[in-house]
């Protein structure tokens, strides 16, 4: 979840100037869509589904009436489009008194439309000027209220559950004061994730615990009962353990303190985002520059340190690259993941100089740890290719250089057809069709990697997610339902909660 508030004015543009820029329009039941002319007949039918699902969803969620007021979705063509036409460049908002959500466009779903939605839908339970909760009639939201609500009813699937992620926070000793986070001006007090899912799990509990009538009656009176409901809330949470891994994955997703409490937090930021526009302009040694200044205001951000190594590789300062992940794998903050990330692109630099040996124990190092599902996909795929002299070189090309060309397109096939028992070459085409938008194309070869050897569960997970997300945009309810189904079958809590809200879509 990104820091998102429903309170920033831009006047700049008027609906009228804002279709004339953008071309296209459609109504979606109570949604009506405005996005760039040239997306496709088939990305239209989509996104109307996806909206007209999501907007059904959240006003269940509070027991509303699923027909209203007209809600505007305004879909920019890019974060530069966004900040032209309205002064907002990566920040999603709404403005829940005239019903306009505005955000970048994205592939349907749409993966903040649902949460947007909601402070929409919800326009209908404040008197206040704006359609929110909080003081003086709303002019001082109650930013944990009104942000809790909408991470409540979107509920975001993921690999953990929202509460999943609140039991880690507490574990680790990070969630925040429920008290404190519900005062006034309080919310961005705190750091951003950890506030976004604090206040959606307590919201969540009190919808859970009193229906959709506490929570109507909640947000109307400005009154989240925190103070009363705060203590069974925690003794809720404490009743059933953390998942070892997501108390793994929240101390480095969760580990930033709030920015007011970082002295230097918003010269970091920029000096990052100058960094990464330095390095994509090819002038590596520049942004590591850059970083080492960044390292010296925050020493206590290991980050900051694998960014560093990263641009002096490109900058090609192997001695100082070397220096600084010895300083990292060091570092007292370094958490698992990050850790792993590390040590990942350690082996990946010995591959590319043909040190087999260092790469695997390097992989094998990172493999013991912890991290995201999709890094720990990558990883074992890199150890299969190590494990055969003849897989190395294309899967080489593809993992460690980021290499997706023509070339490395061929030798994948050719490996595919010469290791007819193996599903990863043909997963791995599949995956590259699908990133450039080939879904029918890829059905053949996801069938084709589950009817051989896979090398670990995860990826007959991913494989039936991607045979799931190619019937979406191929518009097959039966195959999608089918996948997502077989997904969800014996499924932690998370991914049932991910395969219940794509069979929603069908």
């Amino acid at each position: 979840m990104r820091r998102h508030c429903p309170l920033l004015f831009h006047f700049r543009a008027s609906t009228e100037l804002l279709d004339r820029e953008l071309g296209g329009t459609l109504e979606a039941g109570t949604i009506v869509l405005h996005f760039p002319r040239e997306k496709t007949k088939e990305a239209r039918a989509l996104l109307a589904r996806d909206a007209e699902v999501s907007w059904r969803a959240v006003r269940e969620f509070a027991g509303l009436p699923v027909e209203g007021r007209k809600v505007h979705v305004f879909l920019y063509r890019s974060a530069e489009e966004k900040r032209r036409l309205i002064g907002a460049a990566e920040t999603s908002f709404t403005k829940p008194w005239l019903r306009q959500i505005h955000t970048n466009d994205a592939p349907s779903p749409h993966f903040i439309l649902r949460h947007e939605l909601a402070h929409a839908a919800f326009a209908d339970l404040s008197s206040g000027v704006f359609a929110v909760p909080g003081r003086l009639r709303g002019l001082v939201p109650d930013i944990a209220l009104v942000e809790g609500a909408a991470v409540a009813a979107d509920w975001p699937p993921g690999e953990f559950t929202v509460d999943e992620e609140a039991r880690a926070l507490r574990e680790l000793k990070l969630l925040p004061d429920l008290r404190r986070l519900f005062r006034p001006e309080l919310f961005y007090a705190e750091s951003g994730p950890r506030a976004y899912v604090a206040a959606g799990s307590f919201i969540r509990f009190l919808w859970r615990k009193g229906g959709a009538g506490a929570f109507r009656s909640a947000y109307a009176a400005d009154d989240p009962q925190a103070d009363a409901l705060a203590d069974a809330y925690l003794g809720w949470l404490s009743s059933e353990p953390a998942p070892a891994r997501a108390v793994a994955l929240a101390q480095q997703r969760f580990a930033s303190p709030s920015i007011v409490r970082r002295p230097c937090a918003h010269e970091v930021a920029e000096l990052r985002r100058e960094a990464a526009s330095i390095v994509a302009g090819g002038d590596p040694a520049r942004a590591a520059a850059l970083l080492a200044r960044c390292v010296s205001l925050e020493p206590g951000d290991p980050s900051l340190l694998v960014e560093l190594r990263r641009a002096q590789l490109r900058a090609g300062d192997i001695a100082a690259a070397n220096a600084t992940e010895e300083k990292a794998l060091g570092h007292p903050n370094l958490s698992q993941p990050l850790r792993a990330t590390l040590l990942t692109e350690s082996g990946d630099a010995a591959w590319a100089a043909s040190d087999l040996a260092t790469a695997r124990q390097r992989f094998l190092s990172a493999l013991a740890l912890v991290q995201p599902e999709p890094a720990e996909r990558a990883l074992r795929a890199r150890l299969w290719a190590l494990s055969d002299p003849r897989r190395s070189p294309a899967l080489r090309k593809l993992l460690a250089e980021g290499d997706t060309g023509p070339e490395t397109v061929l030798g994948l096939k050719e490996l595919q057809e010469a290791e007819p028992a193996e599903g990863l070459p043909s997963y791995l085409l599949a995956k590259q069709l699908q990133n450039r938008g080939g879904w029918e194309a890829s059905r053949r070869y996801l069938a084709q990697a589950l009817s051989r050897r896979l090398p670990h569960p995860l990826f007959v997970e991913e494989t039936l997610r991607m045979q799931g997300i190619a019937a979406w945009h191929l518009d097959d309810a039966a195959r999608g339902r089918a996948a997502f189904a077989e997904l969800a079958k014996n499924a932690q809590p998370g991914r049932a909660l991910e395969a219940k809200r794509w069979l929603g879509l069908f």
